[in-house]
């Protein structure tokens, strides 16, 4: 995953260019991660060409958990929250003054983007991060849909819903809607559908699903509600559901991914113990992101 020596020879420098959706576990900015320790080693100069974040730069969105040390992986390898509020220059500005002072770090920031700015409102069309973020639908679920990857539910991969549905052919979704009515997340409003996911659990099969649409992309809080409509969907279906393997090659068994997208260990217990006592006061402590404003306050590129 970083770069060697020989890979890097005979370059004059780096040039970073690669969009993407702000979120801790989304492995884009953990490719710069590796490069940039990689062009501190060896003096070589990287440029990054800053983009957007489209989930917005508001640092008081921003949504935990923090990372435990001890589940760096691929898709975490610092301590920041999942929803972290910065862009991918800001990150790297941030690890030059937290890790390698002496990277030859040079970031052209993006012009015209405020903290407040999510991707809707910059007026561009969005272009897909990669083939499973169709839309920008998909990447302002993601950061809580994306749990739903360490189960046996399907998340609609290849369709033009992805990440914006959870489903399974025997998920009961008018049953998990109403376990979820006693803790309505805001911004957000459920519906019932049905998809044939194209890749991922259930390929081929029609799934009944629950897809998440954004009402209010200011109070919607995507791991806070993930995590309720996952409790629902646990304490519905607790002889169907199950956590499930998630082979990649940076985790090859595909173990404890629950734990390494979520970046703790706790949660996953105190959900197989007792989802029905999964309540909003019980995420928003899960979801704390300590002192990460103050962390990065030197690293902001951008008001």
């Amino acid at each position: 995953m970083k770069p060697t020596a020989e890979q890097l020879s005979g370059l004059d420098a780096v040039l970073f260019d690669i969009p993407d959706v702000g979120v801790r576990f989304y492995t884009y900015a953990w490719t710069l991660f590796y490069m940039m320790e990689s062009c501190a080693e060896y003096g070589l100069p990287l440029i990054i060409l800053d983009r957007p974040n489209p989930l917005g730069g508001e640092l008081e969105r921003a949504e935990g958990p923090m990372l435990d040390p001890s589940l760096t992986s691929f898709i975490g390898a610092d301590n920041i929250p999942i929803r972290h509020s910065l862009t991918l220059g800001e990150l790297a500005t941030l690890w030059k003054l937290e890790r390698w002072p002496q990277a030859k770090l040079r970031v052209i920031p993006c012009t015209g983007w405020q903290r407040d700015t999510r991707w809707p409102e910059t007026g561009l069309a969005w272009v897909p991060t990669s083939p499973a973020m169709p839309a920008f639908a998909s990447a302002a679920c993601y950061p809580g849909t994306c749990l739903f990857e360490a189960t046996n539910l399907s998340v609609g991969r290849g369709t033009a819903t992805a990440f914006q549905v959870v489903g399974a052919p025997w998920l009961d979704a008018a049953a998990v809607l109403q376990s979820l009515a006693r803790e309505i997340p805001r911004g957000v409003r459920f519906e019932r559908v049905a998809f044939v996911p194209i890749t991922g659990p259930y390929a081929g099969e029609s799934c009944e699903g629950i897809q998440l649409i954004v009402s209010d992309g200011a109070a919607f809080r995507p791991v806070a509600t993930g995590l309720l409509l996952l409790a629902a969907v646990i304490q519905t279906h607790r002889l169907r559901f199950a956590w499930a393997r998630y082979p990649t090659a940076a985790n090859p068994s595909g173990d404890g991914h629950f734990e390494r997208l979520i970046g703790t260990r706790s949660i996953r217990s105190r959900l197989d113990a007792d989802p029905a006592s999964v309540n909003a006061a019980t995420v928003a402590d899960w979801l704390a992101v300590d002192d990460w404003p103050a962390r990065v306050r030197h690293a902001l590129l951008y008001s």
